[in-house]
């Protein structure tokens, strides 16, 4: 969020979802990454109100929103209002030649452990021939 009314929103937003009811304890980055996929929704202008409800409801609780214990419809409209509040929201980043592409984060991998063992005992008989 570029200015404090932006910032607001996304505060009142990152607060709805860690809510018990919702997400709960979850580690930040996954509470961020689901309030990017809230707002993507929500800015996602293929989609039609009903289509959002249900996607951000199965995300938020699992469920879909006619089902026991899925988001409400106030629940889902205090969303709605958060989301308009974000307006310096972009889904796309644009190159130097203009292109709009979507963002990447660079940043994420997969840890990889590797096991050691063998190749130490195979150095150590190389060494030694």
């Amino acid at each position: 969020p570029s200015h404090a009314g932006s910032q607001a929103s996304y505060e009142g937003l990152l607060n709805m979802i860690k809510l018990r009811d919702y997400l709960g304890n979850q580690p930040t980055a996954i509470l961020i990454d689901a309030a990017n996929e809230i707002i993507t929704t929500l800015k996602d202008d293929t989609l039609r109100d009903p289509e959002r409800h249900t996607t951000i409801s199965k995300l938020l609780t699992g469920k879909a929103t006619r089902a026991a214990g899925a988001l409400s419809t106030d629940k889902y409209a205090l969303l709605v209002a958060f989301g308009k509040r974000l307006d310096d929201y972009d889904v796309t980043h644009t190159k130097q030649d203009g292109d709009d592409v979507p963002e990447v984060d660079d940043e994420m991998g997969v840890a990889v452990v590797f096991d050691d063992s063998d190749e130490e005992g195979e150095e150590g008989n190389a060494l030694e021939e």
